[in-house]
């Protein structure tokens, strides 16, 4: 496992980065920090094997901490500069940086450097990393190779168990959820059979996940998975407020809302989490459109509600506030499109658009 801290002044930056490096499989943050000096600190008594740097820090920047590091008894821990700006690039080579990331930070090229650091330093990863995708259709992956159940029960049954978040879960409930049509010896056989098939298909694939037994349920150790669903599901705006120094996460955030939660799948017992997970990206495009509005950034709102309306087109909120927008900005005939698709889905649920509908409408 690579040993990492991260130094950024900007906490949301810090959030981002220490939740992608975690999740890798590949890395371990040991601690973060918001200014060079604290890291400096840390470092004269502590071994690491990479700094995530920022390059615009107060007092002590991030080109001058990575000479004091390079000339430091820390000449075997690397440097990866993080920054907004790709203007230090050339700097940043120059000072042996082991590589530059520009933010916002996307998993596939953070994943790149990972392997280069892995490759130059020699370090040994134990186990392959675990993926899954909760967001559309349910698959586990294993370095990228998806992983291949037995049956539908198996690749269910781990399913349940991502659901509750590493929290256990009674084997009664799993065995209503799977084989409600089953009785007694018969479902518990079914049961412990198809957790066979699972573990199995886990160690195959070289994937060192636990699923833990405690006092008639079980649990998976989520310690080393990485998953689009807890992602979403861990992040919290604080006080409802969306601000410059957030906004790019909940961006990220949003961007893992790909569908909705384990649609493709169709199972009954995912329907309340499916819904509270709706709820939650509703409210957060709403939240970033007001954003938006307030920095009269019209065009960024309008991209977001188009995104929102393809997913939830029946929602009254986002449709009509993209509709609005769309008539301030006297693109009529789009509004209406817009419009007669939202009526279109609402006829097909035995509803109809509420007054205000027609009063926007009657705008044009």
């Amino acid at each position: 496992m690579i040993k990492t801290i991260i130094v950024d002044d900007e906490q949301p930056s810090i959030n981002i980065l220490k939740r992608l490096l975690n999740n890798s499989g590949k890395a371990e943050v040991k601690a973060t920090f918001n200014n060079s000096i604290e890291a400096l600190e840390y470092l004269k008594n502590n071994t690491v094997d990479v700094v995530f740097l920022d390059i615009q820090m107060p007092s002590i920047d991030g080109l001058e901490l990575a000479n004091i590091i390079n000339s430091s008894l820390h000449r075997k821990c690397r440097v990866v500069f993080v920054t907004a700006y790709n203007q230090y690039a050339i700097e940043a080579f120059t000072i042996n940086a082991l590589d530059y990331l520009l933010k916002p930070i996307k998993r596939d090229r953070l994943n790149l450097t990972l392997d280069r650091i892995i490759e130059e330093l020699g370090i040994k990863i134990s186990s392959k990393k675990m993926d899954i995708n909760c967001f559309g259709k349910f698959k586990v992956f294993a370095d990228n190779e998806k992983v291949k159940f037995r049956t539908k029960k198996s690749e269910e049954l781990i399913a349940i168990l991502i659901d509750s978040c590493g929290k256990n879960v009674a084997r009664s409930r799993i065995i209503d959820c799977l084989w409600s049509d089953f009785e007694g010896d018969k479902a518990l056989i079914n049961f412990n059979t198809t957790l066979y098939y699972v573990r199995k298909a886990l160690a195959d694939h070289g994937l060192e996940v636990s699923i833990i037994y405690e006092r008639e349920s079980y649990r998976i150790d989520i310690s080393n998975i990485e998953c689009d669903y807890f992602q979403f599901n861990e992040y919290v705006l604080p006080y409802n407020n969306v601000e410059d120094n957030n906004i790019l996460e909940l961006h990220q955030t949003l961007d893992l809302y790909r569908e909705d939660y384990l649609v493709s799948n169709d199972y009954k017992w995912s329907i309340s989490s499916s819904l509270n997970l709706k709820e939650k990206y509703i409210r957060l495009i709403l939240l970033a459109v007001d954003y938006y509005t307030n920095n009269n950034d019209t065009q960024k709102a309008i991209t977001l509600l188009k995104d929102a309306f393809l997913k939830e087109c029946n929602n009254d909120a986002i449709t009509y506030k993209l509709i609005k927008f769309l008539i301030n900005d006297k693109k009529y005939s789009l509004a209406l499109k817009y419009y007669n698709s939202y009526k279109k889905t609402l006829k097909e649920l035995g509803r109809k658009p509420n007054k205000s509908f027609n009063k926007l409408i009657d705008k044009i």
